[in-house]
């Protein structure tokens, strides 16, 4: 019989049928499904590995596993930032990584996916836009199998899972601001980042990066990698290196504008480099 897993959520205890059959030291089979009642996961489980012990359960040709994947994807690509990096490692401390990639289906996906959105292997519920990101770094992984390394998969199972996801609300756009941090609570910020520079030089300056980001409106790595050599001081510019793009980031090199008060804190840093 294969493994049964007790998750509590917020609609009540769920009960995982987990089932792995190995064959030659590899991953034949991997499937799994979740339950209300701890009985009907038991018999689903029972019968799945029954079906696989009598033939009627066809065995992965590759063995592949989705967190083999994710490591085949993660060596390939270039320039995998902190963000992905962080979320493809954190995939595979799901029950999803021990699939086989052959034997996914939309609703392993979905289930992964609420398993995102309950906050499992985080310290809370995540955001419908969170989990739609973590959903979209496994999908693109799933979609290079066949194209990428020979491993078979159906990349139409991606299109129904993240349609049913969408439907049952697990996924979804990131929600709009509703306000901005007032003068007090900047103030505050402010006073408390200049008083952890007093207690220690080597701390990074955020009292200055604070500000910039609001005055230049650009993001935290922009903001940490620019050099002099791309501030021009009689133009009031800078060029921003790769700038975040839908297409490719990478030589996506910008000039922007700055502000008279973005300005004024370059012109305080020193220049030592």
């Amino acid at each position: 019989m294969g493994t049964i897993i007790e998750r509590k959520s917020a609609t009540g205890t769920k009960y995982k049928a987990q089932v792995i059959k190995k064959k030659g030291g590899k991953v034949a089979l991997s499937k799994s499904k979740t339950f209300n009642r701890k009985s009907a996961a038991e018999a689903w489980a029972k019968r799945i590995g029954r079906e696989f012990d009598e033939g009627r359960v066809v065995p992965s040709k590759t063995g592949t596993t989705v967190a083999s994947l994710v490591d085949l994807v993660y060596s390939k690509q270039r320039d995998v930032g902190k963000t992905k990096a962080q979320v493809l490692t954190t995939i595979k401390s799901f029950a999803i990584a021990e699939h086989e990639v052959t034997s996914l289906t939309s609703a392993d996906l979905v289930e992964f996916a609420t398993q995102v959105a309950e906050g499992m292997h985080g310290p809370q519920a995540r955001s419908p836009a969170t989990t739609a990101n973590y959903l979209s770094h496994l999908t693109s992984c799933l979609c290079l199998a066949e194209p990428g390394f020979d491993i078979p998969f159906d990349d139409t199972i991606v299109r129904k899972a993240r349609r049913s996801a969408a439907i049952l609300g697990l996924i979804g756009k990131s929600r709009k601001r509703t306000r901005r941090p007032t003068l007090a609570e900047l103030d505050e910020l402010m006073s408390y980042f200049a008083l952890r520079t007093a207690r220690d030089n080597r701390a990074i300056p955020m009292q200055k990066i604070v500000p910039f980001a609001i005055f230049s409106g650009r993001r935290q790595a922009e903001i940490t990698r620019i050099q002099w050599e791309v501030y021009c001081p009689t133009q009031g510019t800078i060029k921003v290196r790769d700038m975040k793009d839908p297409g490719e980031k990478v030589g996506n090199d910008v000039v922007c504008e700055l502000t008279p008060e973005a300005i004024s804190i370059i012109e305080s840093m020193p220049r030592r480099e």
